[in-house]
């Protein structure tokens, strides 16, 4: 999984970037999916997504149902061994 670089950039420039990758695997993939979804097709809402998710990260808090309501805890704890984190 590769992290959009201007996303990884503004994380990285608003000092979210530890917090961030602290997450767990699965969150991380889910928002950066969400975020970057908006990008090409609705450049506003990317931007406006972008920033709720470094004011959510540097308040050290996840937000949304990134693991469907808990039913993805196994899925999480077997990327966690496949991405060797």
């Amino acid at each position: 999984f590769k992290i959009d670089e201007e996303i990884e950039t503004e994380l990285k420039k608003e000092n979210a970037w530890s917090t961030f990758t602290s997450f767990p695997a699965l969150y991380r993939r889910v928002r950066v999916s969400n975020v970057a979804f908006y990008k090409k097709r609705n450049y506003a809402m990317y931007k406006k997504a972008l920033v709720h998710l470094i004011d959510e990260t540097k308040k050290g808090k996840m937000f949304g149902e990134w693991n469907d309501y808990g039913r993805l805890t196994n899925y999480q704890a077997l990327a966690l061994k496949k991405e060797n984190i």
